[in-house]
């Protein structure tokens, strides 16, 4: 699944774009409905974490595969001046994944894109503020 990111992501020439990128690209897990059961790794997290640890484990190495690529490009962010200095990386990208995977799990539930659709709104519009006037 992160390669599908990265694929998507290289076409995009700034932060921001790739952040709306990463995110188009998750959303496609409720619009487009490849993974009919929703997030395969927060599936996995969920069902085999006191269970099957090897499980679980590859399961933290792709969720941390998917935290790394929002870390990665904010702080190539930072660096090529597109956002602030004071911009917090690892903070942002656990606030998108928590957020993001909480969406995908109301909007399965109530059978509504609504809340993802909401969510990841609201991230850009919040990430929009960290945007350099360059």
């Amino acid at each position: 699944m992160g390669v599908r990111y990265v694929e998507e992501i290289k076409k995009a020439s700034n932060t921001f774009d790739k952040l709306k990128v990463f995110i188009s690209v998750f959303t496609s897990l409720v619009h487009n409905d490849p993974f009919p059961r929703g997030c395969p790794i927060m599936n996995v997290t969920l069902e085999a974490d006191d269970y099957h640890p090897l499980m679980a484990e590859q399961a933290r190495i792709a969720m941390n595969q998917l935290l790394g690529i929002i870390e990665w490009i904010i702080t190539k962010g930072i660096e090529q001046g597109e956002l602030t200095s004071d911009t917090q990386a690892k903070q942002i990208a656990i606030i998108w994944i928590s957020s993001l995977e909480g969406a995908l799990a109301l909007s399965r539930l109530y059978q509504d894109t609504t809340y993802l659709d909401t969510v990841s709104s609201r991230l850009l519009a919040e990430l929009k503020k960290q945007i350099t006037a360059n």
